[in-house]
């Protein structure tokens, strides 16, 4: 029930413009889908949460919202999206502007397009980077869904073991 209420609070202000507490509160209901295993609740939360992150120029979130979404527990994403996720990805951590996403209204996205074109302009040290120049941050794997699967077949029924 909390997680309706607050995934409700966060269209509306997604709907008003008001794109960083929509984040916030997006990213507040995520953990809960991801521990309970909500896949189709979890897919369109992060769509939504991307948005966010892509109309504030967060390129901390846009990054870490953006892994999980093009990994593969969250379903009806197609590999060209997944694709276009990962490359914006790329983008992003290159210090270039992502491409926009789609479903944005114009003058939100004319404001993130000149938001992301100032933070690509910013000094370095303004940038929450390292003294070497790179982007650095902590990605807290643990708390998102998992990002892909080792499968190793086995070739015998039976196979020899040393002790």
């Amino acid at each position: 029930m909390r997680q309706s209420l607050l995934v409700e609070m966060a269209n509306e202000y997604f709907s008003a413009g008001d794109f960083s507490k929509a984040l916030t509160l997006f990213q507040r209901v995520l953990w809960d889908y991801r521990k309970e295993h909500w896949w189709q609740f979890l897919t369109p939360t992060l769509t939504t949460a991307l948005k966010c992150a892509y109309l504030t120029a967060d390129w901390q979130q846009y990054v870490t919202v953006g892994l999980e979404l093009a990994g593969k527990q969250p379903i009806g994403i197609s590999d060209e999206e997944r694709t276009r996720i990962l490359m914006n990805m790329i983008r992003v951590i290159s210090g270039d502007p992502p491409e926009p996403e789609s479903n944005c209204e114009s003058r939100a996205m004319d404001e993130a397009v000149r938001l992301w074109q100032e933070a690509a302009r910013k000094e370095p040290d303004q940038m929450d980077m390292q003294q070497s120049g790179e982007k650095f941050f902590v990605i807290p794997m643990k708390e998102m869904a998992g990002l892909g699967e080792c499968n190793q077949p086995m070739r015998q029924l039976m196979c020899p073991c040393d002790l």
